[in-house]
């Protein structure tokens, strides 16, 4: 039986709302800022308490409290060794009570509650008191946990089996405690994700943590479903799961980077190399039946040879010197270590998501539509249009410019118009996603009477370019007859009276 206080702190959590009016992800996934939290104060030392309490009946949570209680006696001693040996027991003992735990609030599964309580107890230890508690690791978290031995092999799966990490006998030098958690953030945007990335992000995230976080002595697998279809997190048109890579948090050290990886030049990930070994008829992830539809099972790329031209597109337009390696190093088979596929290398633990390499922009504009369709020189036009990235890659910034185009008799070449109020908005669009602008412009006084057509022209700035093939609807006009005052028919067009 549960206090009447923890009734109460329970009922604090709330969910925050979105404004975004686009598809929203199933269920599964938590609406941003929400998580698991039991006491007001939300520090890691107050949750940890409340989880306990929450967790075991009176005569265990006397026993995990006094355990904890020694744990912080001994880190604030500063006995950092005995804490981490202490903390290592802890997790054992909390692992082994597992079936006399009571189910925990928020209808969170006990495998997840037990990986919540041993993630936050060691990042205490080992990142100290004043860590902030993850927010990412929101209510409905994919969570698994386990004590790695130097000695043996490690296969740790997480409930729903979506993720999973592999660990040769050898990996540690010591009892190494290993967290594995879904990032439950809603990111509201196609594409969009804790990435900075010029590339397609689909979600789902996982963070592999592992305590004490030191580089492995052999690199590591780590496996993780792709993405459900549907809303915000499926395939976009034109992708399939052929073209996903897997991409990490790029080490902070270089002598961390993962053999056969591929840093990327200027972003802050790294792109995981493939394990061609990896045997699809014993997957350690499993995408179908489950709590979502998934697109389907890893499986190793179809087309090798494709996937190589793949890779040397990518790499080209990564930078020259990373062209350069890729096509002195790799072949169809080994065109994989910047490929997708079920399960990766990673010497160092971080972040993981799917990334479309492949795909670019395709700005497009519509709806475009005049204030008037006469107008003197010297006055102005209001243009409004819609913006729509229908790609398959963010692009990172978008130039638009408002063009004025004689037509017909008119003499006279393109104009480009400066806006008189604020200028069209520069910023990112994320593939699938639109936005409405409206541009006032001033026609220019000495403008020659006649016909004229006008509107907005956009191109992607600031990240991959669009393919050549779709920039016929990187523009759109509109018919506007400009007029000067004191105009007659005898006079030639053009000509001020």
């Amino acid at each position: 039986m549960r206090r009447t206080a923890l009734m109460l702190v329970a009922s604090l959590f709330v969910l925050t709302s979105c404004t975004d009016s686009s598809t929203r992800p199933t269920s599964f996934f938590a609406p941003p800022g929400a998580r698991y939290q039991l006491s007001q104060a939300g520090t890691l030392d107050s949750e940890i308490i409340a989880l306990i309490q929450a967790l075991f009946a009176p005569e265990l949570e006397a026993n995990v409290l006094d355990q904890w209680s020694t744990i912080k006696s001994r880190l604030a001693g500063g006995e950092i060794a005995a804490a981490r040996a202490r903390l290592l027991d802890a997790t054992n003992f909390i692992q082994s009570k597992q079936g006399l735990m009571e189910p925990p609030p928020n209808n969170e599964s006990i495998a997840t509650a037990t990986a919540r309580l041993v993630l936050y107890m060691s990042l205490y230890v080992y990142s100290g008191p004043n860590t902030p508690v993850p927010p990412q690791m929101g209510i409905g978290s994919d969570a698994s946990t386990e004590i790695v031995k130097p000695n043996l092999p490690a296969t740790i799966q997480t409930p729903l089996m979506h993720a999973a990490t592999i660990l040769d006998a050898g990996s540690v030098t010591t009892n190494t405690i290993i967290v594995v958690t879904q990032n439950t953030t809603f990111y509201q945007s196609h594409c969009d994700g804790p990435f900075t990335t010029k590339y397609c992000q689909y979600p789902i995230y996982y963070e592999y943590h592992s305590f004490p976080h030191v580089k492995f002595e052999k690199p590591v697998r780590v496996a993780m479903c792709p993405v459900p279809p549907g809303g915000n997190y499926g395939v976009l048109p034109g992708i399939d799961d052929d073209m996903l890579v897997r991409a990490h948090d790029k080490p902070t050290d270089p002598a961390n980077f993962v053999p056969g990886g591929l840093p990327v030049p200027g972003e802050a990930i790294e792109i995981l190399p493939i394990n061609t070994l990896y045997d699809p008829t014993q997957p350690k992830v499993i995408c179908t039946g489950t709590t979502y539809p998934q697109v389907a099972l890893f499986h190793v790329p179809r087309h090798p040879e494709g996937m190589l031209q793949n890779a040397l597109a990518y790499a080209a337009r990564a930078g020259n010197r990373a062209a350069t390696f890729v096509g002195r190093a790799l072949t169809p088979k080994s065109a994989y270590a910047i490929d997708n596929g079920v399960e990766h290398f990673t010497l160092d633990f971080s972040q993981f998501a799917n990334l479309d390499t492949t795909g670019r922009p395709d700005l497009k504009l519509s709806s475009t539509a005049l204030s008037v369709r006469d107008v003197n020189a010297g006055g102005q036009v209001t243009v409004t249009y819609s913006l729509t990235n229908g790609g398959a890659a963010p692009s990172p910034g978008v130039s638009t410019i408002i063009r004025l185009t004689p037509t017909g008799l008119t003499p006279g070449v393109p104009v480009d118009l400066v806006p008189v109020s604020q200028a069209p908005s520069a910023s990112r669009i994320f593939p699938l996603d639109s936005r409405l602008e409206s541009v006032v412009v001033r026609i220019p006084d000495k403008m020659a009477a006649g016909s004229y057509v006008i509107g907005p022209v956009v191109a992607s700035i600031n990240g991959l370019p669009e393919n050549a093939g779709n920039l016929a609807d990187n523009g759109q006009v509109r018919e506007l007859t400009v007029k000067r005052l004191g105009f007659t028919a005898g006079n030639p067009i053009g000509r001020i009276p």
